[in-house]
């Protein structure tokens, strides 16, 4: 349950501004979290409550790397926590969730409908690997590597239980059978890859590059990178996996996806450029970022967090995406070789 009463969260802030000055006005909250901004004196804030999980690891992995790219000399801005009054990194909620505050930066979400936005993406992901490839940390990440498929949460939920939802969905998914059976097929045939992916380059990653964690300036180009809370070490080439899956199943039309991933290409081929073995997987990392999402919320929904529709709204997504690979998949490796040297 998402921690929406504005008059337990006002209770936070003198944590942070004396005598709790701030006022509480509505902000746009993701699916994972509840979010508010805070209009005080010196400014705006951003208070952030952690919606999915209660672990102290995970919000400190992601703010001391938030502190660490602060320090770069980046294109675009990141967001800048801000310590308590006592100085702690976050505070508990009344009912223990972590709740962190962030300087509010100006901007809009980018449409990601025009060349200049869709290049400025590439572009802006590149920066992104070139800088989180500086970071340095004295702690393990707390979420694994995409390709594990397995992810931490109240309960421990590996790809295996995942597979066995698929082959023997119960209520209410059982006329989803079908789709379920194409997407645990998948699933299945890709952990044969796991060993080559397990030997490629690691570093540092985002994880979550999509519209909705950016923000732009009038004219479409990238100006702020938001929402670091699934930073982890992971494959390199994921991080433009991750951003091209999010592009080409987003909400552009069958007609505006060559142009709008040509245009990311390019941006991204202006800063970084790959090896051809990671531009060889990039389609199947693509694939694999539809699947994850759908375990996600999988996963969330046997938590207790998310409903059935949200889950079945996924399985259909996820079916979608490998029908489409099966009819451009091709066209769409060939692209994708345009990022190596």
């Amino acid at each position: 349950m998402k921690t929406n009463n504005d008059e337990q969260l006002a209770r936070l802030l003198p944590y942070w501004m004396p005598d709790g000055e701030g006022i509480l006005r509505s902000g746009a909250s993701g699916m994972n979290n509840t979010t508010r901004l805070v209009d005080s004196r010196d400014g705006r804030y951003v208070l952030r409550v952690y919606e999915t999980h209660r672990d102290e690891s995970k919000v400190g992995f992601e703010l001391a790397v938030l502190k660490q790219l602060n320090t770069l000399p980046l294109t675009f801005r990141v967001p800048t926590p801000v310590d308590s009054r006592s100085g702690e990194s976050y505070i508990r909620t009344e009912d223990g969730k972590v709740a962190v505050l962030f300087r509010y930066i100006e901007g809009e979400r980018p449409s990601l409908s025009t060349g200049v936005a869709q290049y400025s993406f590439g572009q802006t992901t590149a920066l992104l690997t070139r800088a989180l490839e500086q970071i340095v940390t004295g702690t393990k990440p707390a979420y694994p590597p995409y390709y594990e498929l397995d992810q931490a949460s109240d309960v421990y939920y590996a790809l295996s239980d995942a597979l066995k939802f698929c082959k023997e969905p119960p209520e209410p998914f059982l006329d989803l059978a079908e789709a379920l059976g194409k997407i645990g097929d998948w699933l299945a045939a890709y952990r044969t890859r796991l060993p080559q992916l397990q030997a490629m380059p690691h570093q540092l990653i985002h994880g979550d590059l999509n519209r909705t964690n950016m923000l732009s300036a009038e004219d479409g180009r990238i100006t702020a990178v938001l929402d670091f809370e699934f930073v982890t070490r992971d494959l390199r080439v994921m991080e433009p996996a991750v951003a091209l899956s999010d592009l080409i199943f987003g909400d552009l039309d069958e007609e505006a996806i060559w142009p709008a991933a040509a245009a990311f290409i390019e941006g991204y081929a202006a800063e970084f450029r790959l090896s051809r073995e990671e531009t060889d997987v990039l389609p199947l990392l693509i694939q694999l970022r539809r699947c994850d999402v759908f375990l996600h919320f999988l996963y969330r929904y046997w938590d207790g967090i998310d409903s059935a529709d949200i889950v079945i709204g996924q399985i259909l997504a996820a079916k979608a995406s490998l029908d489409w690979f099966r009819q451009h998949g091709h066209r769409l490796a060939a692209l994708c070789a345009g990022l190596s040297d």
